[in-house]
């Protein structure tokens, strides 16, 4: 057993020995590739594997450190920043620095690797035709080959050296460092431009032109009146001399500007007012009977920067919004100041920072902004001091940004909107759109609105307000309005206004609500209840908003109006009122908008089977005490007279009897000398039952029908009434100011056994009690 182990322990290191000598030899075998960048710009670094797993730096230097894994840059490599990798895994370095100039490893696995060393690369320069006798001119001769050499000092890697004519037709391929080209020219050569371009990978990064002109031929040059160099908006007269003098008479000009032909056949081309339109190079061509000869000039219109308008859309998902100003000028040095957001009717939204290269990352000043926030326009600044026409040194230019979402309702769409009862009621919102609106639909509770009658709908463009950015701006948007004419409470609900565009639909939900006072309620019950009056009613329509009530009543015989308040959802009330009274009830409902008007005035009457049932009772009993009180009175008489004929006889008793009865007078709170009875009245602590009420309570007819007034007049006169009560008695128990009554029978001799009668306040029970 410890045999095999071994054995397997050693095939297993030989195994391991063998994988790193292939992969050693897998990476030596391999030559090294190399990959260039120039600094500041953009490296695209290609790795022959596919999928690539890792990318690794610093190989050379032997500190190896891991820059990708599959396509996620590392956050700690010093420029991951800058980092990127492509859909086919190669590796993408934006803003070289000198740091990113080293060695590269891709891995896609242990036996594939790759080497790519990344070295700056080095612009050719220097570039020239040594044939020239003067700047950018070479000579030739009609009908003898000449040679056109052009030469430059090599950069890294080494340039290709293209010589084109003024078409753009190749004469020559070559390089590095020269390449020459040979002519046998003809009159039609007078003139021709050749370029040398020098090319660095695939880029033009050098150029220099040429003209050929022969001899024996007329010998043109244009002159530029004042200067070839000038501003824009300045004249320029330029002029086809021939320098030599020639007798040779000119047969005709032509004039080409950067290659194309003008309108234009005079020896002198004048320009009034320059336009960086007339930048570039002006050719002159002079024909004789021996053949043509050209000239061409540069003009140099110094003009300010001008920037392109344009457009630019962006998903509402893109995390990387950014735009750059692209500006043309001459010179081409320029400065870019502080960016300005606008709406697209120019209201300004916020000041922005771009870069120095005339880049603006909006992403970066997005923050918890909503997406749409960042569409509008954007306005770039720049100079390259030169002034414009209308003498401003900075000048702006404008980039609008379009965010591709659906319908976005802005703050004015209000969810809770007023409408008018019995007139027309409008509910809007207001939209902002990054296309096209293809349709608005509205519904009222689950209810497409165009089936429901007495409405229409419309839609229509205009300048609505919203919030960008933490404030109100204007810009440009759509008012969707829902118009519904003799408005009723049942058009009182929620809707929903679905609004679509080519990007998708959005939805916006409003309550419309009663805008004005409640309409007037409706009493349904007035009645009479044991303590007072019962009203009850219901809420015709409360205007949407929360509703009170005002109930007020008054007696029938009176002008003032009592009220009471009612809260919010309480529909009845109970208020005490007299009995046997009739009275005149209304109620109004009142909301936050105003109050509706008053009920119909309800009256409440005072009789009923109850209140005359008690009143019969009431008038009986009142008829009984008044005739126990006559009967009370003679027998007091009766006494009186036997009393009397048996004075002499008691004569001796008579002063001690006295006595007594003075002090049981004494003790109960009456002064009296004589033997017939005293009543004494107490006075009610309200005293607001008057004759009236009395009346009511017993009722005239009652009275009447129990007890005939004859018969009253017969049996007692009114003077024996009137000595034997005092008038003042009788007011107290059934006077005008008077609602109840106490009485104690005193009687000469009986200081106990006595009987208290009183009748309590608003009752018509009568209690007794013992004394």
């Amino acid at each position: 057993m410890k045999v095999s182990g071994l054995y397997t322990h050693a095939c297993r290191m030989i195994c391991l020995l063998l994988i790193s000598a292939c992969v050693l030899v897998r990476t030596e075998s391999l030559s090294m590739n190399t990959s260039y960048a120039r600094l500041g710009r953009r490296a695209n670094i290609t790795c022959p594997f596919y999928p690539v797993r890792t990318w690794v730096g610093g190989i050379r230097e032997r500190n190896l450190v891991s820059i990708t894994n599959y396509k996620v840059a590392n956050p700690d490599y010093p420029s991951a920043k800058r980092l990127a990798v492509s859909e086919k895994y190669s590796l993408i370095i934006y803003n070289v620095t000198s740091f990113d100039f080293q060695v590269y490893r891709c891995t896609r696995n242990i036996l594939d690797t790759y080497d790519i060393q990344l070295k700056q690369a080095i612009d050719p320069s220097n570039i020239k035709i040594i044939e020239e006798t003067e700047p950018h001119r070479v000579v030739g001769v009609v009908g003898q080959n000449m040679s056109t050499t052009c030469t430059v000092t090599s950069g890294v890697p080494e340039e290709t050296l293209i010589i084109k004519d003024g078409d753009e037709t190749e004469m020559v391929k070559g390089g590095p460092g020269s390449v020459k080209f040979q002519l046998v020219p003809d009159h039609y050569d007078e003139g021709r431009n050749f370029t040398c371009f020098a090319l660095s990978g695939d880029e033009h990064v050098l150029s220099y032109t040429v003209q050929l002109q022969l001899r024996y031929k007329p010998n043109i040059t244009i002159q530029a009146y004042p200067n070839n160099t000038t501003m824009a908006g300045n004249p320029i007269e330029l002029r086809c001399n021939d320098e030599e003098g020639s007798t040779n008479v000119i047969s005709r000009y032509r004039w080409l500007h950067n290659g194309k032909y003008l309108n234009h056949s005079l020896k002198v081309l004048q320009i009034n007012v320059t336009s960086r339109m007339d930048n570039g190079n002006f050719t002159c061509t002079a024909e004789n009977e021996a053949g043509k000869a050209r000239d061409t000039i540069e003009i140099n219109v110094l003009y300010a920067p001008v920037i392109e308008k344009y457009s630019v859309s962006f998903s509402e998902n893109n995390q990387n919004i950014s735009v750059n100003c692209n500006v043309s000028g001459n010179p081409n040095n320029f400065t870019f100041g502080e960016w300005k957001h606008i709406s697209d009717v120019n209201t300004v939204i916020r000041h922005l920072n771009g870069s120095k290269e005339g880049r603006l990352n909006i992403s970066s000043f997005t923050g918890t902004a909503k997406a749409y926030e960042n569409g509008g326009v954007y306005v770039c600044n720049v100079s390259n001091g030169i002034r414009s026409t209308d003498d401003k040194l900075w000048q702006t230019g404008k980039i609008q940004v379009i965010i591709k979402e659906s319908p976005v309702f802005t703050e004015q769409s209000k969810p809770e909107q007023i409408g008018y009862i019995d007139n027309t009621s409008s509910l809007f919102v207001d939209v902002m759109s990054s296309s096209k609106i293809l349709s608005t639909t509205w519904f009222r509770e689950g209810s497409e609105e165009t089936k429901i009658d007495r409405s229409t709908m419309t839609r229509k463009s205009q300048i609505i307000e919203t919030e960008f950015h933490n404030k109100m701006v204007y810009t440009k948007g759509y008012r969707c309005t829902l118009t519904i004419y003799k408005t009723k409470p049942e058009d009182f609900h929620n809707y929903t206004v679905t609004v679509q565009n080519e990007y998708g639909s959005s939805s916006f939900i409003i309550q419309l609500l009663y805008a004005g006072p409640p309409r007037t309620p409706k009493i349904i019950t007035v009645k009479r209840t044991s303590n007072g009056i019962l009203v009850k009613w219901e809420s015709v329509f409360d205007g949407g908003y929360t509703t009170t009530y005002e109930l007020e009543y008054r007696k029938v015989t009176g002008t003032k109006w009592d009220r009471i308040q009612i809260e919010e959802n309480i529909l009845s009330t109970n208020f005490i009122a007299a009995p046997n009274i009739d009275y005149l009830v209304r109620i109004k409902a009142l909301n936050k908008m105003g109050h509706s008007s008053f009920t119909k005035q309800q009256k409440v009457s005072a009789e009923d089977t109850e209140s005359q049932h008690s009143a019969v009772i009431y008038g009986t009993s009142v008829f009984t005490a008044i005739m126990f009180c006559i009967s009370g009175v003679f027998g007091c008489f009766w006494c009186y007279s036997i009393i009397e004929k048996k004075g002499r006889m008691e004569a001796d008793n008579h002063d001690m009897d006295i006595n007594q009865d003075q002090q049981i007078a004494e003790n109960n709170g009456v002064d009296n000398d004589n033997n017939i009875p005293e009543i004494h009245i107490v006075p009610p602590a309200d005293n607001n039952i008057n004759l009236n009420v009395l009346q009511g309570a017993i009722g005239v007819n009652v009275l009447q029908g129990a007890l005939d007034v004859n018969v009253l007049q017969g049996a007692l006169d009114v003077n024996v009434l009137q000595g034997a009560f005092d008038v003042n008695v009788l007011q107290g128990a059934f006077g005008d100011s008077c609602e109840g009554y106490s009485s104690i029978d005193r009687r000469k001799r009986m200081s106990r056994d006595q009987k208290v009668s009183y009748m309590a306040n608003r009752s018509t029970k009568v209690f007794s009690t013992e004394l």
